[in-house]
């Protein structure tokens, strides 16, 4: 697969993994713990990056926006 792929496929992860626990908060009412919080954080974080990437079309910072969204899964596996 491209670099890009990959980001495609962090960003449509990202955004069902955060539309999948709004639902579990706000359809569901399950009220998240202070970890659950923190572990979205990482997620926003890439969120926010990789639509700045798509939005501005900046495809020569590939590589960083990919090591940047790696980094975002482990931080999200180290909290």
């Amino acid at each position: 697969m491209q670099k890009n792929h990959y980001l495609k496929l962090s960003f449509l992860l990202a955004v069902g993994l955060i539309s999948a626990v709004f639902i579990l908060q706000y359809g569901f009412n399950i009220l998240p713990c202070k970890l659950c919080l923190l572990q979205r954080y990482p997620y926003y974080l890439m969120l926010l990056c990789l639509s700045i990437l798509y939005s501005f079309r900046l495809h020569k910072f590939d590589k960083y926006f990919l090591y940047l969204v790696t980094l975002c899964f482990f931080a999200t596996s180290a909290i």
